[in-house]
């Protein structure tokens, strides 16, 4: 349900693209703007706590499986291996 309201200013030639588009998909200006707002913000933002949930998930189970510490030359390794894409 929409409860919330907003009012956005266009310049005419953004206004009649906007009004064609929503004739030739059935629909209004309003689901249109609704629709960009939510591809272009929210599912991205979606997508990059779920990235990070997954980054986060797998930090814990290399730290599960370790049986063992690392080495201070496996450290500088992993360090200079990682700066050979910088």
């Amino acid at each position: 349900m929409l409860t919330k309201r907003t009012n956005i200013l266009f310049d005419q030639k953004t206004w009649e693209f906007l009004v064609g588009l929503a004739q030739s998909k059935k629909t209004s200006v309003g689901a249109l703007v609704r629709e960009a707002v939510k591809n272009e913000h929210i599912s991205k933002i979606n997508q990059r706590d779920k990235n990070r949930e997954r980054a986060h998930k797998l930090v814990l189970e290399l730290g599960k499986n370790k049986k063992r510490g690392f080495t201070t030359d496996e450290i500088l390794d992993y360090i200079h291996d990682g700066r050979k894409y910088e």
